[in-house]
């Protein structure tokens, strides 16, 4: 009797573990991410004065920081999906569709698609957390190359303290 239930079980096991990829592959949801900033590789525009870190990316939209060096004086160009940018420090001159607006920090920006905008920065560095929103949000930074300056990136780890009770790491 032992061993038929034995013989029933792995039976019930082995079929369960072919099953298993069809049912992994049937699911089409995008997988949740976090991330820390200093363990991505930011990308710089190729004249070095912009700097992006690609936080995450979905199927509609992109979260990432963006950095504008001191002294630049950026072309316009034209949005394909819509911006929202919230400045962390620094501040800047925005035209858009050459209507000029002074940025700073704790200031929010939203730029709907089809916009020309350029940027105008002073003396300090441009700090920003980037949202596009639409189906190719974020792609106008595949081309940028990866950085590779002094600066030190990633950032030395330090030991981090552990998550409130509750809080899953995965």
């Amino acid at each position: 009797m032992k061993a038929i239930r034995l013989g029933m079980a792995m039976a019930i096991g082995v079929t369960a573990a072919l099953m298993a990829p069809m049912v992994i592959a049937a699911v089409s949801a995008p997988m949740a991410s976090v991330v820390q900033a200093d363990r991505v590789t930011p990308r710089v525009s190729e004249s070095g004065e912009a700097r992006v870190v690609p936080m995450t990316q979905g199927k509609w939209a992109y979260l990432g920081e963006f950095v504008l060096q001191p002294g630049v004086q950026r072309t316009p160009e034209q949005r394909s999906e819509e911006e929202y940018l919230y400045v962390l420090s620094g501040s800047a001159i925005l035209a858009v569709d050459g209507e000029r607006y002074f940025v700073g920090p704790r200031m929010g920006v939203y730029l709907p698609a089809g916009v020309d905008v350029q940027w105008s920065n002073g003396g300090e560095r441009l700090v920003a957390v980037q949202f596009f929103a639409g189906p190719a949000a974020g792609t106008q930074y595949n081309d940028w190359m990866p950085e590779e300056n002094d600066e030190v990136w990633p950032r030395p780890r330090r030991m981090p303290r552990p998550p409130p009770s509750g809080v899953s790491l995965r």
